[in-house]
């Protein structure tokens, strides 16, 4: 991509800004349920019981969907038009995600809350790119019609509650057998990202912006996360519990 389309970046931006917000709740909801459970009432009840209340609202799951991981995976399906090489940014998007799963384990491990992420937004978005070089080769309307047989898959999926023993590797496809702190399940997701990928394919065909004389200089803080999301998405999701965490254990336990 010889110049960066800004617009793609002001929404990723926008998106990281309310996915912070959006994990400094869960992680004070799990520790308010776990490490400190026990330090009732302390400083920051009011605000964990806020964040609990948050997290089992619909209003939450709406943005978390809408504005957050849906922003970010359609905007990802844009950028698989862009990319002159989506299967080494896939790769590198890949071990990124299993380096963030090998962290997260082991912390789990060391603090005895269970924040390991097996199949997250980056292991998501590291297969849907894997995957984007064939579905460039397949008609738009085929690709439509794919999108939302994967979306609809996915819905019923997620309502299914199996007693079955089944292969854990079947997480990916939303039958959640094993416990992950962020989960973003192929079926439905990957139909995101792929309408992602046919609006691209439309909308930027010449690779510029479409609001070429929009930007100022009252988003370019935004730009720059954008820009950069993967290592701030990286770098909050560990620092952000971690910083809670050792919080809590010097002023309140």
């Amino acid at each position: 991509m010889k110049k960066r389309i800004w617009e793609l970046d002001f929404l990723r931006g926008f998106a990281f800004i309310l996915m912070v917000f959006d994990h400094f709740t869960f992680d004070l909801s799990i520790l308010q349920t776990t490490v400190w459970w026990n330090a009732n009432p302390h400083i920051l009840s009011n605000l964990c019981n806020f964040a609990i209340n948050y997290r089992d609202s619909g209003f939450s799951m709406a943005i978390r969907i809408a504005l957050i991981s849906g922003v970010f995976i359609f905007v990802s399906g844009i950028c698989g038009n862009l990319s002159r090489n989506n299967f080494k940014r896939g790769l590198k998007l890949g071990i990124v995600a299993i380096l963030l799963t090998t962290i997260t384990a082991i912390f789990t491990e060391i603090s005895g809350v269970y924040i390991t992420i097996w199949f997250g937004i980056l292991h998501l978005l590291a297969f849907s790119i894997l995957v984007t070089p064939l579905l460039l080769k397949i008609p738009k309307i085929i690709n439509i019609i794919i999108a939302l047989i994967i979306i609809c898959l996915g819905i019923y999926f997620g309502t299914i509650n199996s007693t079955v023993d089944l292969p854990k590797i079947l997480m990916i496809f939303n039958f959640n057998i094993v416990a992950s702190a962020d989960y973003y399940p192929i079926f439905p997701f990957l139909g995101v990202y792929i309408l992602g990928l046919v609006f691209g394919n439309i909308i930027y065909k010449n690779k510029t912006s479409i609001f070429p004389n929009a930007k100022t200089t009252v988003v370019s803080p935004l730009l720059f996360i954008g820009k950069h999301s993967l290592i701030f998405y990286f770098a909050h999701q560990v620092l952000l519990f971690v910083i809670l965490y050792i919080f809590g254990l010097i002023f309140i336990l």
